[in-house]
Order: structure tokens, then sequence, then C-alpha cells
């Protein structure tokens, strides 16, 4: 199935991946499988310790994983909604997971919950500084936050700035300045138009006046 995730070991030497099939996968440098593993979901994503000896996962059924090289499962542990995004530190002592119940979530390696930061809305995207020292998390509330190891309270948590409103078009111009600027223009017509109008008028005026004097004279 289509793959939604990977990381690579420092060296270059573990490749872990995570696919739509349900699987996270294991490979070595030349692209041999070393292992395998079902979950119940789709595998949005997977981060590999810098040796590669651990490669942690999550996935659409709500859990997160934490494997040795080995491919042996070392623990796992049910969100409350699926798992978007994982990130372990260097040494793999520390895991951070971003998931859709709107939780960051911090775990050492044996499994223990450290802390949860609950957001505004999906967690989409985590990352963890190479000691675990620092947490970052993107969520669809539109904040980016950072977190230390040491506390669920976000030490930064800043959100993009507004775009700046776009430019108008000359279609989108305001109908009152596109009104004045027609009438300008219009000004040096009307001031034409209007007099031959009063002349149009007086003449007209005059003819019928002296059809009724030629029509009273022939009587």
């Amino acid at each position: 199935g289509p793959v939604c995730g990977v990381s690579i070991s420092s060296d270059g030497g573990y490749i872990a991946a995570g696919s739509d099939d349900f699987y996270v996968y294991l490979f070595d440098r030349r692209g041999n499988l070393i292992w395998k593993y079902g979950t119940g979901g789709p595998v949005w994503g997977v981060s590999i310790s810098s040796d590669g000896g651990y490669i942690a996962a999550g996935s659409d059924d709500f859990y997160v994983y934490l494997f040795d090289r080995r491919g042996n499962l070392i623990w796992k542990y049910e969100t409350g909604g699926p798992v978007h995004d994982v990130s372990i530190s260097s040494d793999g002592g520390y895991i951070a997971a971003g998931s859709r119940d709107y939780y960051v979530y911090l775990f050492d390696r044996s499994g223990n919950l450290i802390w949860k930061y609950g957001t505004g809305d999906a967690v989409l995207g985590v990352s963890i500084s190479s000691d675990g020292g620092y947490i970052a998390a993107g969520s669809w509330d539109f904040y980016v936050y950072l977190f230390t190891r040491s506390s669920s309270s976000p030490s930064q948590q800043q959100t993009p700035p507004s775009p700046p409103p776009p430019e108008q078009t000359p279609e989108q111009e305001s109908p009152v300045t596109k009104t004045s600027a027609d009438i300008l223009y219009l000004l040096p017509i009307l001031l034409l138009v209007i007099p031959l109008v009063f002349i149009y008028r007086r003449r007209s005026k005059e003819r019928k006046e002296e059809e009724i004097v030629r029509i009273l004279l022939s009587e």
C-alpha cells in the first residue's frame, strides 16, 4: 500500500517505514527486509533512533508502538484517536506522539507516560530534540507548540501571522470610486451636449409658433 512515513538511522544503516497496508517495516541499507509488524490500521508515522536500535510508530488504530531492532514489541499505548506522528530521541530514551484526540504525548523508553497536553484540535506533527529535552508540535488549531521534557505547559505557543489582504483588481474596485471616475470622464461630453439640447428645444418651439401663425393666416 501507499507508504505514509519513513525514517533513517544516523549512519544510514537502517530504514523504518510505515504503510497504508497496516504494517511497520524495517530494512537494512541494502534493502533487505529485517522484519515487518502488522498493526490495526494504516501506519502514519515512524521514527528511528540514531543507532537504529529503537523504532517508534503511530497507527490509525489509536496506538503508539515501540520496537527494538529485532522487531520485538517493547510496548504499545492506546491514545484517544489515530496517531498522526511520532518522534524518538537519538538514544531512544524518549518518544513524542501526536494524536487526532487533540493531545501531545511524551513517553520514556519503558512506555511510561511522562505527560500529555491537550491542544485545540488534532495534532498532525511532532518532533523531539536529540537529547529529548524539547518537544515541538503542530496542531490543526493553527498553533505551533514548544514544550520541555519536564513540563507539559508549553514554553512557547505561536500561530502564524495572518496573510495581508489581497490587492484589489480593477474588477474589485469600489463602485463609488468607479462611478466618480466615469462622471469625470463624461463631464466634457455633458458640457457639449447640454447646450445643444437647449438650442434644439428652442428651435422646435420657434418652428411650432411659425406653424401656428401660418395656419391662422391661411384661414
